[in-house]
């Protein structure tokens, strides 16, 4: 993501960074496919100003830092995933030529759960894009689907239900050719103790059915717990 910022910078001026425009065009180059939740977080870093606030800062230094900590602790979004989001920012401009791990200052200006995973969110989840990112952020592929039947999920998305926070629809993309006589591939969620509350099929080609190209799917799921109590969202061919 923060290369294709920095090209994209190049192209158009620095001024893009707090243009909300600039999602869209990272999602044309599948920039958040290796995080999907940093979508969510770099929207909310436009859209509240924070970009901003960084061009006026001119700098990545401890400013910046202490901006991105008040972005956390405003929106509760993960820490470390919003340090990448404000840091790829920072390359994106030319302030940086790679990007680091969060000093000791930053460090200490965080509140992790005790004892909890970095997964999971510092803050309880309050807003629906939120509960979006935390979504994203659980997405986990137990075999390799691609290498095994010739299929890949892309652009994967969650959205809401309303103000519901049991309901949503998980959108992705399926591309690719089938190498095999069929493709199951199912979604399992787990709570935060492990435990599988639900499991379904995402999609399916059944036995000597064809497929060969790109397939855009939105299916809508309502879970027996609300969001915040996911651990895990496990995507795998059976």
């Amino acid at each position: 993501m923060h290369k294709a910022i920095r090209n994209i910078v190049e192209t158009d001026g620095k001024e893009i960074v707090k243009d909300v425009r600039l999602v869209n065009i990272l999602s044309d180059f599948r920039a958040f496919d290796a995080i999907p939740a940093s979508k969510y977080i770099l929207r909310a870093v436009i859209a509240d100003g924070y970009a901003q606030k960084m061009l006026a800062i001119g700098a990545w230094n401890s400013q910046s830092e202490n901006l991105c900590s008040q972005f956390v602790a405003t929106t509760g979004f993960q820490s470390d995933y919003a340090y990448m989001v404000f840091q790829s920012l920072a390359y994106g401009l030319g302030w940086i030529n790679q990007l680091t791990q969060p000093n000791s200052s930053y460090t200490q200006n965080q509140q992790p759960v005790q004892g909890a995973p970095s997964s999971i969110p510092i803050k309880k989840l309050t807003t629906k894009e939120q509960r979006e990112a935390h979504l994203l952020s659980k997405v986990e592929f137990l075999n390799d689907i691609k290498q095994e039947c010739g299929l890949e999920i892309t652009n994967m998305s969650f959205e809401m239900y309303n103000n519901d926070d049991r309901s949503f629809y998980f959108n992705f993309e399926v591309r690719g050719k089938i190498m095999s006589d069929d493709a199951d591939i199912y979604i399992a969620f787990y709570d935060k103790q492990n435990k599988i509350r639900r499991k379904e099929d995402l999609w399916v080609v059944y036995k000597d059915g064809t497929y060969h190209g790109l397939s855009i799917e939105s299916t809508f799921f309502e879970l027996p717990m609300s969001v915040d109590n996911i651990g895990r969202i496990c995507i795998f061919l059976q």
